[in-house]
């Protein structure tokens, strides 16, 4: 079979509230610095999220994470649907906005996870809002659509090239992809029949 990378999908168990801190029950003040955590949004919004840079009485410092539709330009067909940026914004909030704990993973991180709950995202990118900038502001792109990697979207390797290529791009479906022993892309099936 073919190198194939399957999108990763988000548990569709359902959500279980309650109150938690670094995986158990516990009261708010056990936050600590270095924690991921969402914080309260308004009715109908997803929840923000933020790490704790710094504790003080009843209050923290949020270094903010924004989501793809939160920065210029909005989401792109390359924003995993579980990705968010760190930014430099940070600003003091009441602890009580605390919802709970969530994990912020590095690409390679997010794609070893045998499941992804509510609680799980990835950040490759940090984002600067008063700049509207990224970094690093390269990225490597892939597939005829020259996008960069997505994890929601399953990709299958050439064997000639060793480019990824989107099945959706190239006209494959998962099944297909699945029984093909070594993929050709196009461009180097034409190549080799010059």
């Amino acid at each position: 079979m073919g190198r194939v990378k399957n999108a990763a999908a988000p548990s569709s168990a359902p959500e279980k509230k309650r109150k938690v801190t670094n995986g158990e029950s516990a009261p708010l003040h056990r936050y600590k610095v270095g924690d991921n955590v969402f914080l309260k949004a308004a009715e109908g919004e997803p929840s923000f999220l933020a790490k704790i840079g710094a504790i003080e009485t009843g209050r923290f410092l949020a270094q903010w994470w924004y989501r793809p539709e939160d920065v210029t330009g909005g989401r792109q067909g390359w924003h995993g649907l579980k990705e968010v940026f760190r930014s430099n914004l940070k600003d003091w909030n009441n602890i009580e906005c605390v919802e709970g704990l969530a994990r912020v993973h590095s690409l390679e991180e997010y794609e070893r996870l045998p499941e992804v709950n509510r609680s799980d995202f990835f950040s490759r990118l940090t984002y600067n809002p008063g700049k509207g900038t990224y970094k690093p502001d390269l990225i490597s792109v892939f597939c005829v659509c020259e996008q960069p990697y997505n994890p929601d979207k399953a990709m299958i390797e050439c064997k000639s090239c060793f480019d990824w290529f989107h099945l959706t791009c190239i006209g494959l479906s998962a099944e297909e992809a699945a029984s093909i022993d070594a993929y050709t892309c196009k461009q180097c099936r034409k190549k080799s029949a010059e």
